[in-house]
């Protein structure tokens, strides 16, 4: 190609210049979403270390402490207690929520209701039953229960997705964890697992 020279110095073309520019952002929007889909793919996988080492971290503190513990999950995220800290995680990249059922019921510890019923007055002519009373939640959210001994009182499992995954968390009785992914469809169906 012609180089148009101006003094000493060499430029390129229109053309030439246009391209180069043109090339850039064909190889940019090839490259581009492998690159956004693999950003959120590591972050996926980091949560899911996130959350197995907090609930083998719960399951450890209720057989340490020899008490019943509570992991309450949320759409953006999950709560708990160790010992004396309240630990919160909030999930708000790649658009990571849970799908939580429309409303769940929460056992009172014996504690809790026992403590209420010695409280209230008509409560002391009422005979005490040895199940737990359950309470509804203000928002909605999920809980996930370790006994004394570090195991569920019932198998758990909670669907979750992001922008591009979707997903299934599980918890066996025995405090295993399981996490399962896939990208999502194109379609709005949700993928079985």
């Amino acid at each position: 190609m012609q180089t148009f020279r101006i003094g000493n110095q060499a430029g390129f073309t229109l053309i030439e210049m246009l391209a180069v520019i043109t090339l850039i952002g064909l190889i940019t929007a090839l490259v581009w979403p492998v690159f956004i889909l693999s950003s959120e793919k590591a972050q996926i996988q980091y949560l899911e270390r996130l959350i197995k080492v907090d609930l083998a971290q719960v399951q450890n503190e209720a057989i340490v402490a020899c008490t019943a513990l509570t992991v309450n999950f949320r759409p953006d995220g999950y709560c708990f207690i160790l010992g004396s800290k309240v630990l919160e995680r909030h999930f708000t990249a790649n658009q990571f929520l849970f799908d939580l059922p429309e409303q769940t019921e929460i056992p009172k510890t014996k504690l809790e209701a026992t403590s209420e019923a010695t409280a209230s007055p008509e409560a002391t002519n009422s005979p005490q039953t040895d199940e737990a009373e359950m309470v509804k939640p203000k928002e909605v959210s999920s809980n996930l229960f370790f006994n004394k001994e570090g195991n569920l009182f019932e198998e758990y499992q909670l669907n979750w997705q992001t922008t591009h995954f979707q997903g299934v968390l599980k918890v066996q009785s025995d405090g295993k964890v399981k996490w399962e992914y896939a990208r999502r469809n194109s379609k709005s169906e949700p993928k079985e697992f």
